[in-house]
C-alpha cells in the first residue's frame, strides 16, 4: 500500500487520507474502514487533554479504556489542570497498520 509508505503507519487520520486522494471526508472514512475490513488497518481512539490536545490514552474502537479517571504528568508539572474523567477526554479517531 502507496499510501501507508507515506504515512505514520502509527496514526493515519482520515484528513490525511482525504488531502492524499483528493476525495471527499465520506469517502475517506469509508476507504479506511474498508481497509480494517480486509486486515490492512485497525482503527482506534486517542483520548486527549482537551487544553492541550497531548494524548493521554489510546484505545481499539469499540472497546473501552480499563481506567476512569487519568492525570495528565506534563500539565501537572505546568500546574494546569491535570486530573481529568475519561469522559472529559476528547476523542479523536485514527487508524494504524495491523500487526
Amino acid at each position: 500500500m502507496a499510501i501507508l509508505e507515506q504515512m505514520d503507519p502509527a496514526r493515519i487520520y482520515v484528513e490525511n487520507v482525504r488531502s492524499f486522494l483528493g476525495v471527499n471526508t465520506k469517502l475517506a472514512r469509508w476507504i479506511c474502514e474498508r481497509a480494517c475490513r480486509q486486515g490492512f488497518l485497525e482503527h482506534w481512539v486517542a483520548l486527549e487533554n482537551p487544553e492541550r490536545g497531548r494524548t493521554l490514552i489510546q484505545h481499539r474502537y469499540g472497546e473501552k479504556p480499563n481506567v476512569t479517571e487519568i492525570t495528565d504528568e506534563v500539565a501537572e508539572q505546568l500546574g494546569d489542570k491535570c486530573k481529568f474523567r475519561v469522559t472529559e477526554l476528547r476523542a479523536v479517531d485514527f487508524y494504524r497498520e495491523a500487526g
